[in-house]
């Protein structure tokens, strides 16, 4: 008979717990896994991506890639050097707040990165760092990271699912493009 009062006690004090963390409009979001540099402790995302062709020719794939991705390819690559190898972008993604009561979503702001590429006989490498949401002075993206902090908030964890999911498309399209093989077309007689 203890044991049933108990659980029936435990199931209740459990449901006032979550409906009042419902009540105050707390939403439990998962924490994405975005990858951490050891040594800076800045959300860096790299990879070294073998890729058949020399460096110029992976040089010209992924200026292509560049010019069809961005709307504004001239606005977003800041630097484009095909002797080294190297371009150098600063783009764009917008972040949304979690929906409100009506359904609405509204923009929390401009999330700004940079994608680097650097090219070489048969690999290339990306690394996307310096992600930050733009304001009136630099906000780095990890503070979102940090639970300790007392401005933490849970919404921080829908705003870095949004940012992780859009460089990861980001950075496939690009794997993608570079590393596809030109196909020859037949020749029309």
């Amino acid at each position: 008979m203890n044991k049933i009062l108990i659980i029936a006690i435990s199931i209740i004090i459990g449901l006032a717990t979550f409906v009042n963390a419902q009540k105050k409009g707390e939403i439990i979001y998962e924490t994405p896994e975005v990858p951490v540099d050891e040594t800076t402790q800045k959300i860096t995302y790299t990879k070294v991506v073998d890729a058949t062709g020399s460096k110029d020719i992976l040089y010209r794939k992924a200026l292509t890639w560049f010019n069809r991705y961005y709307k504004n390819p001239t606005n977003v690559i800041r630097e484009k050097d095909e002797v080294t190898g190297k371009i150098v972008a600063k783009a764009r993604i917008k972040v949304l707040n979690p929906s409100d009561k009506k359904g609405v979503q509204t923009m929390k702001g401009i999330v700004v990165y940079t994608l680097t590429c650097e090219f070489k006989e048969g690999r290339f490498k990306y690394t996307v760092n310096d992600i930050n949401l733009k304001a009136a002075s630099y906000y780095a993206c990890e503070r979102w990271l940090d639970t300790e902090s007392q401005t933490y908030s849970q919404v921080y964890n829908f705003f870095l699912q949004q940012v992780n999911d859009e460089i990861n498309k980001t950075l496939t399209a690009l794997e993608k493009h570079v590393t596809a093989s030109a196909e020859k077309k037949p020749e029309d007689w």
